[in-house]
């Protein structure tokens, strides 16, 4: 019993001191009071200068915890591992990087879990504040919130490359969501990128858009939804554009649907192919328009196949015809 006593008590005191060697933290105490000579020789503060005695690696209660290069000036701030990370300016209090190397905050309450390369900050040049507070970046590498000329609040980059939240409106962004992918943006306030690859953005004026993946989608409208493979465009506010390729739902309140392979190459940038009318793209022409390319119509009501109307383009000329009559 005694035996068995003597390794217990031997087994605790040897995990308490993995612990504290695993942990190795290290927390600020203020720097303010300090001589000349006792700010060069702390391990927490930076230099001395006309302002006094300045914390360059954490502020005041805040955490750096292991890693290398790590910096958590602002204050109740936290650095939690990792390279070259910066949570926070001496201005800033309750930033948190988790990990990962070269990723930085400048601004409140935000948070970027690890990572490369991601940043959440505010511009710090111009005269007026700009608001960057609650928002998070989990992780992926080179994603970005910055504030411009307006704020962003409460956004998440939940990880991807490339992607970004940026304001190009009068307003603040809120509430903007990246769930991943490459080089997707969010312009405005409210809007949603699911994913996929240079989606686009849900643009200025694009206001509660949504793409939901896919390959160089855009939502510009406000409350605009794009969906589907590549090349779709919801540019009208409130319209809907999605299918296989080459949508353009240009007006309000319209729907698009391309249920076709063009097998045609992707539009050229600033090449405005509704204009040209080409047969390649689906393009509205009105307000309140339902566009549908499709190889065939089928109309049935109710579970009874007999009464299943088909039109295609052998029949469609038929349809034309009852139509125009007097």
């Amino acid at each position: 019993m005694m035996i068995m006593k003597l390794f217990s008590h031997s087994a605790i005191g040897v995990m308490v001191v993995l612990v504290l060697q695993v942990m190795n933290v290290v927390q600020a105490q203020s720097c303010s009071n300090l001589t000349k000579k006792q700010c060069k020789q702390s391990t927490v503060c930076g230099f001395f200068d006309d302002a006094g005695c300045l914390s360059t690696t954490i502020g005041k209660l805040s955490i750096v915890r292991d890693g290398e290069n790590n910096f958590a000036p602002g204050k109740l701030c936290t650095v939690g591992g990792g390279e070259g990370n910066l949570a926070g300016t001496d201005e800033d209090q309750f930033s948190v990087v988790g990990g990962g190397q070269s990723n930085q905050i400048i601004g409140d309450t935000n948070v970027i879990s690890g990572g490369k390369r991601n940043a959440i900050v505010k511009d710090m040049e111009e005269s007026f504040p700009k608001i960057m507070e609650g928002n998070t970046i989990s992780g992926g590498y080179d994603n970005v919130m910055e504030t411009g000329d307006n704020g962003v609040l409460f956004s998440v980059i939940t990880g991807g490359r490339f992607n970004f939240v940026f304001p190009e409106t009068k307003n603040d962004i809120k509430s903007a969501t990246i769930s991943g992918g490459i080089g997707n943006g969010v312009l405005a306030n409210g809007g949603v990128v699911t994913g996929g690859d240079s989606c686009g953005t849900a643009s200025e004026g694009g206001t509660n858009a949504v793409i939901s993946g896919g390959l160089s989608n855009d939502a510009a409208g406000v409350g605009a939804v794009a969906m589907g493979n590549r090349f779709n465009n919801a540019n009208g506010d409130y319209s809907i554009s999605f299918g296989s390729q080459n949508t353009f739902a240009n007006n309000d309140h319209s729907m698009v649907i391309n249920l076709m392979d063009f097998g045609f190459p992707p539009p050229e940038f600033g090449t405005d192919y509704c204009s040209e009318k080409d047969e390649f793209s689906v393009c509205s022409t009105d307000d309140g328009q339902f566009l549908a390319y499709a190889e065939q119509f089928t109309f049935q009501i109710g579970n009874n196949v007999d009464t299943r109307l088909i039109i295609n383009k052998d029949n469609i000329k038929n349809l034309l015809d009852v139509l125009n009559e007097d």
